[in-house]
């Protein structure tokens, strides 16, 4: 049956309605989804606009700006309405330019994200610095180039400023001569700078860092160390002296300033030290007080040996004079002999006693000291086939300025010792040579730079510790045992006094068990050696004036004008002398340097007044230089040193009575 007209209208009514209504379901379903997206785009936007950081958006295929958020703006200082559509160049330095185009053209292509630094330019012209990235975003089927930004221009200031200030604690703290460290409880050194490192003798600070720096104290100083990191477990700050071994087994002597370091916990973690390295420092300190003693040791010995001389005058004169009186047969010949010998050796070791105390006068001249070594070694005593003595004398050796005896009473002082040392065993060795010092170099002392004739005499003998080493030119210092030929103790007080005189330098080394080494420095001269003249003993009839504040000094010398056949006459006092002078001119003045009221130089000058021509010679066992000088330049002739001799008074009366 077919509906009826009615039922077809309702069917349509029905389904009007029901359109209607699913209808309007999806409008409202609409509605409801498009509020949610325009919420979403306004919490997006909100988001976008109020981020602190700098968010742009930028096409992946042209790099334009399509959008960005007003932090961007902030930091740029430009409107937004500026920035849109403008592409990289306007806010990226050139410089910086196409590594940011390479950066973004590898995100796209990859897909990957970016992180980094880069610098933009604002509008005012301003550079800051950025750090950031890139991302890959894609809208409704559309790539775009996420970037986010934030300004780190004054933390990169901030950074660059620390860098700075560390490199400059850093390079103070390497440039501080004093040693700085930091160890841990158990002494291991964790952190140090190059002059702590350098003070052990390692190479930098990783070399000592992780070691136990207690390794380099000897056994001998462990208790103190042991003490005073016992003190710093309490609390207590403390500075003390040490002795190290260092790496190269070097003797150093330290000061150490230390504070103990806690946790929070009040907890002993280790300590600081502050290092000072004082070996230099001990050494001239142990330098001054030994030219002290020296100075000491040399006036008093100086003013002994100028009594001595004068007591010493008749001892060594006398007894040729009484020999020549007794028969040659007669057994006091032999007691006179002795007598004779042993005032000789007195008058050796008063002379080294004047050389101690600078008070000896001695002529200096071009000299050759190959020549002197030669003339010393055919003097020794002959040498036991145990001992072997080799030289190795320098061809073209230069001259020095020197006193030839004083020179070979050196070598000889060395030789011997070298001997003693030996015991008459081993291998002695005589060295000389040309030596051009560019640096100031020497173990024992400074030599400074210059031209020099070294000397060096070397033993293989028992050596010398470093306790004997610091005294062996100390006077009257002497290792020598019992079961040795003792000596005076003067032997290398002597060498070190005439080597200064000479302006020269002393250095030596020398090894327990294994030997010495004295190096002799004498400066050089261009002027040739004059060659030594055999002197003959001359005598004479003229008339001489003794004038000596000694009695006995003035009998000897007397004595020995005497048997020269001079017509003589003697007294006492440099005014009596002037008396004299006044009624019997006098060839020739014998004048004493040192007397009361008036001395030899002042007698000289007076005795001048009354004879312009007036020959003089100024004798006495020791004497101020500059009043020698001053002797010399009125125009005495020499100065001669007591206590005299026939061959030397007979050379220098006859040598300045002949002067034109």
């Amino acid at each position: 049956m077919l509906p009826s007209q009615v039922e077809i209208i309702w069917g349509l009514i029905v389904a009007t309605i029901v359109f209607l209504v699913l209808a309007t379901a999806v409008i409202a379903s609409i509605v409801v989804h498009n509020s949610k997206i325009r919420e979403s785009e306004r919490k997006f936007k909100m988001l976008f606009h109020q981020v602190f950081d700098a968010i742009v958006v930028i096409d992946s295929g042209t790099q334009i700006i399509e959008d960005l958020n007003e932090s961007a703006c902030n930091l740029l200082g430009y409107t937004k309405q500026e920035l849109l559509n403008s592409s990289l160049e306007d806010i990226v330095p050139k410089e910086e330019l196409q590594r940011l185009q390479s950066t973004l053209d590898r995100v796209v292509s990859s897909g990957s994200a970016y992180m980094g630094e880069t610098t933009f330019v604002c509008k005012d012209g301003k550079r800051i610095e950025v750090e950031g990235g890139f991302a890959v975003s894609t809208i409704a089927g559309e790539a775009f180039v996420l970037g986010s930004f934030r300004d780190i221009t004054e933390r990169k200031k901030a950074e660059k400023a620390l860098r700075q200030s560390e490199k400059r604690y850093q390079e103070l703290f390497d440039s501080v001569l004093e040693g700085i460290g930091v160890v841990d409880e158990n002494e291991i050194v964790r952190f140090c700078n190059p002059a702590y490192a350098d003070i052990f003798d390692r190479g930098s600070p990783d070399e000592l860092i992780g070691k136990c720096w207690l390794e380099y104290v000897p056994e001998s100083q462990k208790k103190l160390v042991l003490s005073e990191i016992e003190k710093r477990k309490k609390g207590q700050s403390s500075q003390y002296q040490l002795e190290i071994s260092t790496t190269k087994c070097k003797r150093k002597i330290i000061i150490l300033s230390v504070s103990p370091r806690f946790d929070d916990g009040n907890r002993y973690i280790g300590s600081f030290y502050a290092i000072m390295d004082v070996t230099e420092t001990k050494r001239l300190e142990e330098f001054s007080q030994r030219a002290e003693r020296l100075e000491t040791a040399g006036r008093i010995a100086g003013q002994v040996a100028h009594d001595f001389n004068n007591l010493l005058g008749p001892l060594i004169t006398y007894p040729s004079f009484i020999k020549e009186r007794l028969p040659s047969n007669d057994r006091a010949i032999r007691l006179l002999d002795d007598m004779e010998q042993a005032s000789r050796q007195m008058a050796d070791i008063n002379q080294q006693l004047l050389t101690l105390g600078r008070r000896g006068h001695y002529n200096q001249e071009p000299l050759n000291i190959n020549d002197v070594v030669l003339q010393v070694l055919k003097q020794t005593k002959p040498v036991p086939d145990k001992l072997v003595m080799e030289t190795d004398l320098g061809q073209n050796l230069l001259n020095t300025e020197a006193g030839r005896s004083q020179i070979h009473r050196v070598i000889l002082n060395l030789i011997e010792n070298a001997r003693d040392a030996m015991q008459d065993s081993g291998l002695l060795t005589i060295k000389t040579e040309n030596c051009c010092v560019d640096t100031p170099e020497g173990s024992f002392g400074q030599v400074p730079k210059g031209e020099y004739v070294k000397l060096t005499i070397s033993d293989t003998g028992c050596g010398m510790s470093p306790e004997i080493q610091s005294n062996i030119f100390d006077p009257f210092f002497s290792t020598k045992t019992s079961d040795m030929k003792r000596g005076s103790g003067l032997g290398l007080s002597v060498v070190d006094a005439v080597v200064k005189d000479h302006g020269g330098y002393v250095d030596f080394e020398s090894t327990l068990g294994k030997g010495t080494s004295f190096h002799l420095y004498f400066p050089v001269t261009r002027e040739s050696a004059h060659p030594t003249v055999r002197q003959q003993i001359v005598g004479g009839t003229e008339t001489i004036l003794v004038v000596d504040d000694d009695k006995m000094q003035r009998e000897v010398i007397l004595r020995l004008l005497g048997e020269l056949g001079y017509l003589t006459s003697a007294v006492g006092s440099g005014e009596k002398a002037l008396e004299l002078l006044e009624e019997n001119a006098q060839d020739l003045l014998l004048l004493d340097m040192l007397m009361p009221e008036m001395d030899g130089v002042e007698t000289y000058e007076r005795a001048l007044q009354l004879n312009s021509s007036q020959k003089a010679i100024i004798v006495s066992g020791f004497s101020a230089t500059e009043r020698v000088e001053k002797a010399l330049k009125l125009g005495a002739g020499a100065y001669l040193r007591k206590p005299l001799t026939l061959k030397t008074i007979a050379a220098a009366v006859r040598k300045e009575l002949n002067r034109a």
